[in-house]
């Protein structure tokens, strides 16, 4: 009888031993198989004989045929079993003398091959910064079992650490695709996951260098600078669009022309630039003298020039910041501002004197005569030598509107915006006595009201004994309100009304006062 376990195939059927003929009794009394399983390797084969039990005096005499449930799984030739595909079936026994049978279960398992190396595709390559490379790597054997690769990026040698380059000069995928980030020697590896053989590649990244580097102008081959004044902020076209390093270095190269002695002037005198943004600010005026702005590609070398003429220009004018018409609330100011005309001009700080006077608001139509003496507006609005406007209260007039005026010392003409002082309307008024009193008869009281808030632009309040929103308007003649509030009570003994009124606002606060007999008059 067998002592093992096997991995088995796809079985053919077979006979395993020939017995007594027909007409002889044999004396068989059972068959089993040693286990329940048998577990088999693919591809490798097998006697199951040894895995066959057989009872009886005849047991030696017994003819077994070997069956496979599923041919693809496993085969049978007499009693060698080869196991032919992954998977599971079963195996049967008959003993044809008797018509016994065992049955057994097979699993055939995966054949294991071992990983004996692993080579790359290539050896060493040379890449640009924002390149890729997909590199491959073989197995071997071809039919190994894990076909499993680890990919890693390091530095050539111990005494290059990631801390002495960029952070990542390359990466690499689970697939193999390096992509190229910044200039240096890195080794790629290739590592197998069954027996950790590997395989690498050393890559020299390189920078994608300048080609071609232009200070771009406007329109023209010079460009105007002026004095004392950053005017001019050069622009540049590199190529490559995709070089990896597009910074330059800024400077100024002076060479006298013809018919010019240089003496001991230099670049410097003319204008300075900063060398890292390129922005230019002129001295003295240098008009084709041999001046050029020079940019060097920090990175190769390459080097764009372009003439420089530094020119005074003149302040023609102001541009405001504020629109052309605006508002101010009363109490409130307004900072003017303004940029110079044109926008380059040498003088960035003029000295700029600030008025305040009316233009037409377009609303009339009748001539007026201009008044030769401009009138003093500095009850609505005043302005002091910065352009600092204080709004003091509307200024009404359907036929023009409350105008700053800016003019540049020795500039002709001026630059103007209209602007509206709106009040600060009151939103409440209240008569401080409450909402009633009693008077004696010949007795007097003076009234005083509160209006909020504290910074109404108009305060001030009307006092009479009748409703001043209302069309009736019949003044009490036995109870005297003064414009001051001064209620004076006559010989009339009644209750009467007395209303606090802001006519800015329209609003309205009453009191009642109740005159009673005067008792000491008796």
């Amino acid at each position: 009888m067998s002592k093992l376990k096997f991995i088995i195939g796809s079985l053919m059927i077979s006979s395993l031993f020939v017995g007594c003929t027909e007409d002889e009794k044999v004396d068989i009394t059972g068959i089993s198989f040693n286990g329940d399983t048998i577990i088999a390797t693919e591809g490798v084969s097998y006697d199951v004989s040894e895995e066959l039990n057989i009872s009886g005096g005849d047991a030696d005499q017994a003819n077994i045929v070997f069956s496979s449930g599923d041919a693809n799984v496993v085969s049978v030739d007499g009693t060698i079993l080869t196991a032919e595909a992954v998977g599971t079936t079963t195996l049967t026994a008959t003993e044809t003398n008797t018509d016994l049978t065992a049955t057994v279960n097979v699993e055939v398992i995966a054949k294991v091959v071992a990983v004996t190396g692993i080579t790359l595709d290539k050896e060493t390559e040379d890449l640009k910064v924002g390149e890729t490379l997909q590199l491959a790597a073989t197995i071997a054997p071809a039919d190994a079992t894990e076909q499993g690769v680890t990919w890693t990026v390091a530095f050539p040698s111990e005494s290059k650490t990631k801390e002495d380059v960029p952070t990542d000069i390359a990466t690499v995928s689970d697939a193999g695709l390096v992509t190229a980030i910044a200039a240096g020697d890195v080794v790629v590896t290739a590592t197998s996951k069954d027996g950790g053989f590997a395989a690498s590649a050393t890559l020299s990244i390189t920078n994608v260098d300048i080609t071609s580097l232009e200070i771009v102008l406007a329109d023209e081959a010079t460009y105007a600078i002026a004095e004392g004044n950053d005017g001019f902020t050069p622009v540049l076209s590199i190529e490559p669009a995709n070089a990896t390093i597009k910074t330059v270095t800024w400077s100024l190269e002076y060479t006298p022309v013809l018919a010019r002695t240089s003496g001991e002037v230099t670049a410097d005198y003319y204008a300075t630039v900063d060398t890292e943004t390129g922005v230019v600010t002129g001295k003295n005026e240098c008009i084709d003298c041999g001046l050029e702005l020079v940019a060097t590609a920090t990175e190769g070398g390459k080097q764009a020039k372009v003439r420089l003429d530094i020119d005074y220009i003149e302040v023609t004018g102001l541009q405001l910041e504020q629109a052309s018409y605006f508002t101010i609330t009363a109490g409130e100011t307004e900072q003017m501002a303004f940029t110079v005309v044109p926008k380059n001009a040498n003088d960035q700080n003029p000295n700029v004197s600030w008025s305040i006077e009316t233009q037409d608001s377009g609303e009339c139509v009748e001539v007026r005569t201009q008044i030769a003496v401009a009138p003093d507006y500095s009850d609505y609005a005043t302005v002091d030598e910065n352009g600092l406007i204080t709004a003091v209260k509307n200024y009404s007039n359907p036929c023009s509107n409350l105008a700053i005026v800016a003019q540049i010392e020795g500039v002709e003409g001026t630059t103007s915006a209209q602007f509206d002082v709106e009040n600060v309307v009151a939103t409440s008024v209240t008569i401080d006595q409450g909402e009633s009193l009693t008077l004696e008869e010949g007795e007097s009281i003076t009234l005083s009201a509160t209006v909020a808030p504290s910074n109404t632009t108009n305060p001030d309040i009307t006092w009479s004994t009748y409703d001043p929103t209302e069309e009736a308007r019949v003044a009490v003649s036995c109870l005297e309100v003064s414009p001051e509030g001064v209620v004076s009570a006559g010989y009339c003994s009644n209750t009467y009304t007395v209303y606090a009124y802001n006519s800015e606002s329209e609003l309205v606060d009453s009191i009642d006062i109740t005159v009673e007999p005067c008792v000491a008059c008796n």
